[in-house]
């Protein structure tokens, strides 16, 4: 079976409210695209963190993506632009063919840190068919999720997979995270 490759595109605004901010980038974007939003990736700044919410409203009633990831941070980056200190939102949607994504929160992870590999690679298995994903996105509070344990489980209990993501400061709630595991069908 032949898939059609990847496509992303990204977008950057600077807009005070967070609700115009998300309608510049989605306005940045969507000429990019030549297939449905299957991921999006919202970074906003500590600034419209509390907006968080009426941004990913927003961005679903546009762009109706499979998953969706928000983090609010310290500061956000996109196209040659990066800004800090100052209301920011970056945006990244990905058309992806022939890959399934699972959504989880540190939530449905908590349980999994202190238990053998075999837990967490049970966990992130396809169900019908028990193929492991062939990448994770993660974005983890420092605060909140013991990333030294993290880190180490997951490479243990999913040697070979890439993990990509990051770390959200500044005490941002793990509500405000979403991440998948993608997988090609």
């Amino acid at each position: 079976m032949t898939h059609l490759p990847f496509q992303f595109a990204s977008a950057i605004s600077a807009h005070a409210d967070g609700a115009r901010a998300a309608e510049a980038a989605v306005e940045q974007v969507m000429p990019r695209l030549t297939g449905p939003v299957d991921l999006a990736v919202i970074f906003v700044s500590s600034q419209l963190r509390n907006q968080l919410a009426d941004v990913r409203e927003y961005l679903s009633l546009m762009l109706r993506p499979k998953v969706t990831i928000g983090v609010a941070a310290a500061g956000v980056i996109g196209v040659r632009k990066e800004i800090e200190d100052a209301p920011a939102l970056s945006l990244l949607v990905g058309n992806l063919p022939g890959a399934k994504l699972q959504p989880f929160t540190s939530d449905d992870l908590e349980q999994y840190w202190n238990d053998d590999p075999k837990a967490i690679r049970s966990f992130f298995a396809d169900k019908k068919s028990g193929a492991l994903p062939s990448g994770l996105i993660l974005f983890a509070d420092p605060f909140s999720t013991p990333t030294t344990g993290v880190l180490p489980a997951l490479t243990a209990a999913l040697p070979g997979v890439p993990l990509l993501g990051g770390l959200a400061s500044r005490r941002i709630a793990v509500s405000a995270i979403w991440g998948p595991t993608i997988r090609r069908k």
